[in-house]
């Protein structure tokens, strides 16, 4: 599936990392596998043994690509690129939401697909990949969600979300899943 990753410059987009007020209740993580992240720090190892930090919302940059379909189904790559001066980690499902401008949610969030995999260790200027995972319109009775503005994204770990502006994805069967984070693209 080697998708193009669009860079946010391209797109017109703009990312950011902050808290959310709201927190990350509108996500799939588990409590079990979220832990505490300081603000703009990576400071927990994400590889168990490794001893990598793990990535902190500060220092990620994401992006959405259209991946290739198949028999109905819509896939979109989201990378997670390291923006830090130093190799990080992720291990596990990034929280995915679709949301408004006045950040109201669209839909539910993203359920969590396939098998968790490894720590994904990035040096710096590399990136992670999961793919977003929904239908065609017209293959499921529910229809399509309704549009929306950003793409509202938690991290593996962590529980400050990042924000990407999006107008390319698009829910529609009520089926909108993640995969674990990876490191090469498809």
């Amino acid at each position: 599936m080697g998708a193009a990753v669009l860079a946010l410059s391209a797109c017109g987009g703009t990312a950011s990392a902050g808290r959310d007020p709201a927190g990350p209740a509108a996500t799939t993580v588990a409590d079990s596998e979220r832990a505490p992240v300081a603000h703009g720090a990576a400071e927990q190892a994400a590889g168990g043994s490794t001893g990598t930090p793990r990535c902190g919302a500060a220092e990620l940059k994401p992006s959405v690509a259209v991946d290739q379909g198949a028999a109905g189904n819509v896939y979109y790559d989201l990378a997670l690129t390291n923006t830090g001066a130093a190799a990080c980690a992720l291990k596990g499902y990034p929280g995915v939401s679709l949301i408004q401008r006045d950040g109201s949610t669209v839909g539910v969030p993203a359920e969590r697909e396939g098998p968790a995999g490894p720590a994904v260790t990035l040096a710096p200027g590399r990136a992670a990949h999961v793919t977003l995972h929904t239908v065609n319109r017209g293959v499921s009775d529910a229809g399509c969600w309704g549009r929306h503005d950003l793409l509202k994204i938690y991290p593996p770990g962590s529980t400050d979300p990042l924000t990407l502006r999006d107008g390319q994805v698009r829910v529609c069967g009520d089926m909108f899943t993640v995969t674990t984070t990876r490191s090469a693209a498809g």
